[in-house]
């Protein structure tokens, strides 16, 4: 059991480090429109995960999954909110909103905190409640004062807590969910691809060698840690990976402030005081229940 939890806790934060520095990749592709961008993060996120499935012969499994309409209208549901989760990242990262999109970020543990008590009846103990306050407070000061626009912030929130719970419950693997996703959209980028060649404003055949990559990429940055997360959701209480979940926004935060100079004052730095003042409270507490657990089997 414990061997399984840490091997949830190394997929949970493998899937959050790369989203804390994805910004840096997408940014370098702000010259695309941020639609043709989306679109070929999608196309080439179908491409990797076929190879896969093809290379682990699992395409017959995949194909029943259409056979189970709870399933299949359950996936079509994770397909919308992904797309849209997607969609409003890369425009608020083309557009200078890295800081608003880490706020998102930072609220959305806490939503998957409220979802995991609420509605699926998952208990937290009183450092867990306390951890989860401390970064209620540091939000609300943030909401407060009126840093960024809240609309990105609770639509990015909103949409993953949302998706890591449809994903949580329906009893499919991480790849072949991600699968039917991603080749559920693929004839909307067709059609928006050849919407953009017909108007001359496809990007793809006049860009750089280095843009091509860096687009075609964009499917094996989008499909690994969506499957790390798929992954580490499956094994995890929702209310643990809550806690998990401020590593990216950290990472997007100090990426927008350091790396690309966005505004950040003394209240950004007592709400991350804040916030990290509770995730060391927690972490405390788990060292300290784990030490006494491993001191009563050397007496026993």
């Amino acid at each position: 059991m414990q061997d399984e939890a840490k091997q949830g806790g190394l997929y949970a934060a493998m899937a959050f480090f790369t989203w804390g520095l994805v910004p840096i990749y997408w940014k370098n592709l702000q010259e695309i429109g941020f639609q043709e961008v989306l679109s070929h993060r999608i196309l080439w996120a179908a491409v990797c995960m076929w190879l896969l499935v093809w290379w682990k012969k699992e395409i017959k499994e995949f194909l029943l999954l259409f056979k189970s309409k709870k399933i299949f209208f359950t996936l079509i549901l994770t397909t919308l909110l992904i797309m849209f989760n997607w969609n409003l990242y890369i425009w608020a990262v083309s557009k200078g909103h890295i800081v608003e999109g880490s706020l998102g970020y930072f609220l959305n543990p806490l939503l998957n905190v409220l979802i995991g008590v609420f509605i699926l009846k998952e208990r937290l103990k009183f450092l867990h409640w306390f951890a989860v306050t401390m970064a209620f407070i540091a939000i609300s000061i943030l909401f407060y004062q009126h840093v960024g626009k809240p609309w990105i912030s609770i639509g990015l929130a909103g949409s993953f807590a949302l998706y890591g719970l449809l994903r949580k419950v329906v009893p499919v693997k991480a790849h072949l969910g991600q699968l039917f996703e991603t080749t559920l959209l693929v004839p909307i980028v067709i059609v928006h691809f050849s919407f953009l060649w017909s108007q001359d404003n496809f990007h793809f055949l006049t860009t750089s060698w280095t843009t091509k990559m860096l687009l075609m990429c964009g499917g094996v940055i989008t499909v690994l840690p969506l499957i790390w997360f798929s992954k580490a959701i499956q094994i995890l209480p929702l209310s643990i990976i809550g806690l998990f979940q401020y590593i990216a926004p950290t990472l997007q935060l100090l990426v927008g402030v350091f790396i690309y100079h966005e505004e950040f004052g003394p209240t950004h730095l007592l709400s991350f005081g804040l916030i990290w003042f509770g995730l060391f409270v927690y972490t405390a507490d788990q060292l300290w229940k784990s030490r006494k657990g491993i001191w009563k089997k050397v007496r026993n």
